[in-house]
């Protein structure tokens, strides 16, 4: 009985923070109209591609329009124990905390492969791999895991002065976190929900049949946030001659990196259901699963 009022009463905070969450992504949405129409980005008065005045006007529309998608999809994972244990691992009636040493773990060795990746240099302007980190990372560990390894891969990019920040600055750096954790926290939202439920262990046709609008809707977000507002506000002016170079590399490589990122996870995700099943805590030996 106390299992079902803790679950109650988690449904029921849910519910007040998808309700605040649509209420700042409304008005989210009419600030990033403003900042792009209003303030008129596309002038050359707010300085050079990727000045500083650019670079603070996508901080403002990140804590407006994006962060909250990032709320929303980690707070759901939050109020569901089998997103909160060790993939292949949920033991039904278990208590699993938000952070665990094993979720620091999880973060750094995520944080390690998106700046492994994303500072690969390719003789192709445009092209990344980075997406083959965030997208297994999103896959196997989940929303609150992948966004807090985008904010340490891009902190440390920075600290460090990797190719991948040392462009970019600090400011620019807390704009790719603003953008890229939502989206990819979403990517793992719906790869927890739709594609391999971790409390639903069977793999059946019609979840991997997910796989297709799981690819659609993750790019549509990165589409959003990037292509119709990030490149607007950093290029000003330049913004058509980038999207024209922009959209035909970045696009199919990120197609490409994230069919290898999301069959690695696939893979790693079978690896683990190879272990325990998973059982009632009532039929699991005390120690059957970390916590």
């Amino acid at each position: 009985m106390q299992g079902q009022a803790d679950a109650g009463a988690a449904n029921r905070r849910f519910r007040l923070i998808e309700l605040l969450c649509a209420a700042w992504i409304a008005v989210g949405a009419v600030v990033t109209l403003y900042v792009v129409f209003g303030l008129n980005v596309f002038s050359s008065s707010w300085g050079v591609p990727l000045g500083p005045s650019r670079l603070a006007l996508l901080l403002i529309v990140g804590v407006a329009f994006t962060t909250p998608f990032a709320v929303l999809f980690i707070s759901d994972q939050l109020r569901r124990p089998a997103w909160l244990a060790p993939r292949g691992r949920f033991v039904e009636g278990r208590k699993y905390s938000a952070f665990p040493p094993r979720r620091y773990i999880e973060i750094a060795f995520a944080a390690a492969l998106i700046l492994a990746f994303n500072n690969i240099t390719l003789p192709f302007p445009g092209v990344s791999l980075v997406v083959i980190g965030l997208l297994f990372a999103a896959s196997f560990f989940g929303p609150l895991t992948v966004y807090l390894s985008v904010v340490v891969a891009h902190l440390f990019g920075v600290v460090l002065g990797l190719p991948s920040d040392a462009g970019l600055g600090i400011l620019g750096s807390l704009g790719t976190i603003l953008l890229d954790g939502p989206i990819y926290a979403f990517a793992a939202w719906y790869f927890f929900k739709y594609v391999m439920p971790p409390e639903k262990p069977a793999i059946t046709v019609r979840r991997l049949a997910q796989f297709v609008p799981w690819f659609v809707s993750w790019n549509a977000l990165h589409f959003l946030f990037w292509t119709l507002i990030a490149i607007p506000v950093w290029t000003g002016p330049a913004w058509y001659g980038f999207l024209i170079t922009y959209i035909p590399t970045n696009y199919p490589t990120n197609i490409l990196s994230g069919l290898i990122g999301a069959a690695a996870a696939e893979a790693a995700i079978r690896g683990t259901r190879r272990g325990p099943p998973v059982m009632p805590a009532a039929m699991a030996p005390a120690m059957s699963a970390p916590p």
